[in-house]
Formats: C-alpha cells, sequence, structure tokens
C-alpha cells in the first residue's frame, strides 16, 4: 500500500479483522449486505472505519459492504460513470466497484442520486435484509430513498457495529 496517499493509513490486517468481525455477526443475524454513509470523517468515521478514506467537505461517500465480496463505493464525480475497483489500488482496498454521480445537499435535485445507485445495486444483487450503519450520519433523502424503494428489510445495525468498533 502507498501510505502516502492515506492519513493514518489503517494496515490490510486490521481492515481485515474488522471485515471479519463484521460479517461474521451479519451471517449470525441474516443481514445479506450493509449501507453506510458519512460526509465528513469528524463524526463517526463509519466509512473511513470500513474503507480507509473518509468522506469529506460535504461531499457523501456512501458503503454497500456484503456479506461476501468486495465492497461498492458511491462517491462524487461525473454522473453515469460506473467502474470495477483497480486491482491493488491502495485507496480502495477491499472495493470491487465504484459509482460517482453528483450530489449535493444544496442541491435538491441531486440528493437522492447516490441512493438510487445503491438502490439499483441491491435490487441486482437478490439482498433481502440489508442492515443501515450510522443512520443518524445518513442525508434523510439517502435514507429514505432505500427504504421506499430497495424493497427489503432494511434495520438499523450502528449498535452491531459500534460494539465491533470498540473492541481495540
Amino acid at each position: 500500500m502507498n501510505e502516502e496517499h492515506v492519513c493514518n493509513a489503517i494496515s490490510d490486517a486490521e481492515l481485515e479483522r474488522r471485515w471479519a468481525a463484521v460479517r461474521a455477526k451479519m451471517a449470525e443475524q441474516g443481514i445479506d449486505a450493509l449501507v453506510l454513509q458519512n460526509n465528513n470523517d469528524f463524526l463517526g468515521g463509519y466509512v473511513k472505519w470500513f474503507t480507509d478514506v473518509s468522506g469529506v467537505n460535504a461531499y457523501p461517500k456512501s458503503v454497500i459492504f456484503p456479506l461476501t465480496g468486495g465492497m461498492t463505493l458511491v462517491e462524487q464525480g461525473p454522473i453515469g460513470i460506473s467502474v470495477p475497483a483497480k486491482p491493488g489500488d491502495a485507496l480502495n482496498r477491499g472495493v470491487e466497484h465504484i459509482h460517482f454521480t453528483a450530489s449535493y445537499s444544496s442541491a435538491r435535485q441531486t440528493t437522492r442520486y447516490d441512493a438510487e445507485l445503491v438502490v439499483e445495486t441491491i435490487k441486482k444483487s437478490g439482498w433481502r435484509t440489508v442492515g443501515a450503519v450510522n443512520t443518524g450520519g445518513m442525508y434523510y433523502d439517502f435514507y429514505a430513498e432505500i427504504a421506499e424503494h430497495a424493497g427489503v428489510k432494511l434495520i438499523d445495525f450502528t449498535e452491531e457495529v459500534d460494539l465491533i468498533k470498540a473492541i481495540k
């Protein structure tokens, strides 16, 4: 990993430990995937905890963390661009796919764009139960779009992740 690209980088071994612990709890509770979102790294830091890269400057970064396989990111960028993650990309460890879109809390017409990509991914994957992590830190329109259109049982999984995060 090229650590100069990430401030206070998390080791590969630690990320893998975190992912394994979360996946064990997901399997125990019948959760197919988690959805989380941050728009800064000041409070919560769930995106940083899972990916080692923070959401910053009010631009949301969303993560879909499946029970098996690589993560999907939804982040700020040109609308309509989706790319597979590059193998060995130090900034996207554990990531399989990246969707880009415009998402600005100050531009009402864009506030559901990122959630629409998450809903599309959930539907294509055929998941039935999805855990939401950090619901208090998600934009309302993001959560509402997923709850209304994903067609899954959506449960708050924040506490389960918090208990794993607390282990140092």
